[in-house]
């Protein structure tokens, strides 16, 4: 029986901050600096870094190289961390953690597109290595499988707007002085740049 080829994979979640007292302000503060330095493009993201390196012990057969190669993965998480949500008022507490679970769930599945497709991609070159020709490259191979990736990551991103059909929206509220009710939320999605404030 023949083992199961995978990659190594290396998770990591970093957190970016943002200190304002209401979601309101929030989304407003994540506007301001989304795109530059720490701070994704959209709420959340998850990068991946793929390496093909020889290892004549421990790797894999394949049609990448005339050497045995190990996969590795390493995938970074970026998420947003409210630092000031003890301000927020109890419904924005609750709004938040809602659209945060359902954002971690969406990165989540951008992982698991990264991983499904590196595993599918290494045995397809393992099964290749036993075939008429030579070797690709290494580095054909490495442009190959992230072409793979990005396109069914964009497939996905797509397909859910960004999360916002899974729940990562964050519904906004604007504070009201004491006595008047609140008015109704605005759906602000993952993907805020196709959605303006009221």
């Amino acid at each position: 029986m023949r083992s199961e080829v995978a990659p190594q994979v290396r998770r990591t979640t970093t957190f970016y901050e943002l200190g304002a007292t209401s979601l309101f302000e929030l989304v407003a503060e994540f506007r301001a600096v989304a795109g530059r330095g720490g701070v994704p493009l959209w709420y959340g993201l998850t990068k991946w870094d793929i390496r093909l390196d020889v290892s004549p012990e421990y790797g894999t057969r394949t049609s990448c190289s005339t050497d045995r190669v190990m996969l590795r993965v390493a995938l970074t998480t970026v998420l947003p961390k409210a630092v000031r949500s003890e301000d927020f008022s109890p419904e924005e507490a609750i709004e938040w953690q809602r659209f945060l679970t359902a954002l971690i769930r969406h990165e989540a599945q951008h992982d698991s597109i990264v991983v499904a497709n590196t595993t599918a991609f290494l045995r397809d070159v393992e099964r290749d290595a036993n075939r008429e020709g030579g070797p690709t490259s290494i580095d054909q191979c490495v442009a190959s499988l992230l072409e793979r990736i990005e396109h069914a990551s964009r497939t996905f991103a797509t397909r859910t707007q960004h999360g916002g059909k899974e729940g990562a929206a964050l519904r906004v509220f604007r504070r009201t002085t004491p006595g008047l009710s609140l008015p109704r939320p605005s759906n602000i999605p993952a993907d805020w740049s196709r959605t303006t404030l009221p």
